[in-house]
């Protein structure tokens, strides 16, 4: 898919991108919302709001809130976002923040959304929070999101170390740099919270 959206948005007119899977929704009044923020806050490169959830074809979770990754000031908080990643892939952006972020990445299919915005926000791109639920992210069993295991996502974050270096002191940095390498490796039996301890 990466591929397809690397061609897709090289296709098209518009300053402002959101790609939207073909099994989501975005909810009423959407897109007008997300010109006025763009319209309204020049700096944005990502703008993102709150989002809903169905898991496996179960009932809608009606509200996810991204205020915890959300800085005093409205905008998304990269020190946040390191421990709690809540900047779904979905997310609109402008065509500058995805050229900024060298587009998607079609070798790493599982976390190319992730990756890119990880790249963005370490290269400067900054990310306005929208207080409106947005989208509807429908979750199979089967989908990308599924194949995230965990040394997927240790990989992910290694390539990202550099926005995690920006975002986080340094032993924390060096202790999370720590649980990726016991993940790439497949370490199964190292406790997290003993290591905490």
């Amino acid at each position: 898919a990466a591929g397809a959206k690397n061609f897709g948005i090289a296709q098209s007119q518009s300053p402002l991108i959101m790609i939207v899977d073909a099994d989501d929704y975005l909810l009423p009044e959407t897109v007008p919302v997300i010109r006025r923020e763009f319209a309204s806050f020049p700096d944005a490169g990502i703008v993102f709001g709150h989002f809903q959830q169905q898991i496996a074809g179960e009932h809608i979770h009606p509200w996810t809130s991204v205020y915890p990754v959300v800085d005093s000031f409205g905008w998304a908080s990269p020190v946040k976002l390191a421990s709690n990643w809540l900047l779904i892939g979905s997310s609109p952006f402008r065509r500058e923040a995805f050229e900024v972020a060298g587009g998607y990445d079609p070798k790493h299919p599982v976390t190319d959304d992730v990756d890119m915005f990880r790249r963005a926000l370490s290269r400067g791109v900054r990310a306005k929070f929208i207080d409106q639920t947005l989208y509807l992210w429908r979750r199979s069993s089967s989908g990308n999101n599924s194949r995230a295991t965990p040394r997927i996502q240790a990989q992910a974050w290694i390539r990202n170390y550099k926005f995690y270096l920006q975002a986080l002191p340094a032993p924390e940095f060096i202790l999370r740099l720590g649980f990726a390498l016991l993940d790439l490796v497949g370490d199964k039996h190292h406790d997290r919270n003993e290591i905490l301890r």
